[in-house]
């Protein structure tokens, strides 16, 4: 798996967690949206964690 996809991956499975474990509904208009931002954050957050 791609480092992009990964990152994805955990975006997403945090807007789960988030909607099943504390009951917060994110539109998917929403999850689009920060699911595109991750993808296009993602070498900076590699940058940035080290």
């Amino acid at each position: 798996m791609k480092i992009e996809g990964f990152a994805y991956r955990v975006a997403a499975r945090v807007m789960e967690i988030l909607e099943h474990e504390q009951h917060y509904k994110i539109p998917e208009d929403t999850r689009k949206q920060v699911l595109e931002k991750i993808r296009s954050e993602v070498n900076d957050i590699l940058r940035k964690a080290g």
